[in-house]
């Protein structure tokens, strides 16, 4: 469904009811635009709190099984990480 509202000289615009109900968005808290510079469209969605974004983290952390990389310094364990990712034997 499509909706409309109109910019006021401020720069502000009014979200439709359906859509505050439907995003369950309450007077005070905070959106994100994220603009389209490459078919001039604006998304607006629900700002995400610390904890949200925590969370969300821990998700894609728990995703990816190779981060956070481990630490390697020179030495041994640094030349079996470069032959493992790069196939070489020796960085000489």
């Amino acid at each position: 469904m499509n909706y409309s509202s109109i910019v006021t000289s401020k720069g502000t615009i009014t979200i439709p009811a359906h859509l505050r109900r439907q995003l369950n968005l309450k007077p005070g808290n905070q959106v994100n635009f994220l603009a389209d510079s490459t078919d001039k469209t604006i998304r607006i969605r629900p700002a995400l709190s610390w904890k949200e974004l925590q969370q969300q983290n821990q998700a894609i952390l728990k995703r990816n099984s190779n981060w956070p990389p481990k630490p390697y310094k020179s030495g041994a364990g640094f030349e079996a990480y470069v032959a493992e990712k790069y196939g070489k034997k020796s960085l000489n």
